[in-house]
């Protein structure tokens, strides 16, 4: 986890992020940070970011009466078991992880060959993906181009969906699926955009940053989409409601990353578009 203040070590003066930042003494004091809680012998580190911020030097352990034990435990429990918390596995790939475990623990069993088949199975959706063991992407919603997620992988991420009142410190660097009302939109420049955003039926306010990776795939007039959304929204032509896959980066205030285009959908009047489809919509509708 992250510590806004942080203890000297032999003088037990508290010092806050921002002095250790601006500090000149930074490269000494960065040596000998402790827990700010007096009594706790837990050394934290000092990371030189463009956000710098503090946490538990590895290896390090907080004293069993430090608050911040039990916080730390259950930080290092989710990372351990970020491949169970995240991936749900079908029959085929239960039975595969079996598979394996039994040619460990006997080496020299005898196996079934089994035929390769090309066909195409179905979802519950209908949607169609292809057997297992081709390279082919064909997952709904996903980009055939986009090399870096497979069938298979794509077909058992689960990204928990969460309000923005929801969220909690101990989220900070997690993936949530969001909904949320925009507000307002502010253009930093062409590969930097910022979404204002409030939950849905509360009064929690947050952002959305898109920077450059979520510019990576330079899709054809994405700024043009953008603005048109901005100016959409400028001009109250109806609540216009998102869903999108961020990263949370500030718990504080409640900042999301999002990384690719097409990981958010738009509302409005109970209809869901993709930014493209929200754009020519609006443009023929209101054009």
């Amino acid at each position: 986890m992250r510590f806004e203040n942080a203890r000297i070590f032999g003088d037990e003066k508290i010092v806050s992020l921002s002095e250790l930042t601006n500090s000149k003494n930074l490269l000494e004091l960065r040596e000998n940070l402790l827990c700010p809680i007096r009594g706790c012998s837990a050394r934290l580190s000092y990371i030189s970011a463009k956000n710098p911020y503090l946490k538990t030097k590895n290896k390090s352990s907080h004293s069993d009466d430090c608050p911040y034990r039990n916080v730390e435990e259950y930080r290092i429990y989710l990372r351990k078991n970020e491949s169970k918390r995240r991936v749900t596995l079908d029959e085929g790939q239960v039975q595969g992880r079996l598979g394996s475990m039994m040619d460990y623990i006997y080496p020299n069993r005898k196996k079934k060959t089994k035929e390769k088949t090309n066909k195409s199975l179905s979802n519950k959706k209908g949607k169609k993906y292809l057997s297992a063991g081709t390279k082919e992407k064909a997952v709904a919603g996903l980009e055939k181009s986009d090399t870096s997620t497979t069938v298979e992988k794509a077909k058992g991420i689960r990204v928990p969906t969460k309000r923005l009142n929801q969220i909690y410190r101990l989220d900070e660097n997690e993936i949530f699926k969001i909904p949320a009302i925009v507000e307002g939109i502010v253009k930093k420049n062409d590969k930097h955009y910022v979404f204002y955003i409030r939950g849905i039926d509360t009064d929690t306010d947050g952002k959305i940053l898109l920077k450059e990776s979520f510019f990576s795939r330079n899709v054809q007039g994405i700024n043009g989409m953008l603005d048109f959304l901005k100016s959409s929204v400028e001009n109250s032509r109806g609540e216009i409601r998102i869903a999108f896959l961020g990263l949370l980066t500030d718990s504080t205030n409640l900042t999301f990353e999002l990384v690719r285009d097409f990981d958010f959908k738009l509302f409005k009047d109970g209809k869901q578009y993709t930014l493209a489809e929200f754009v020519d919509h609006e443009f023929r509708n209101n054009g």
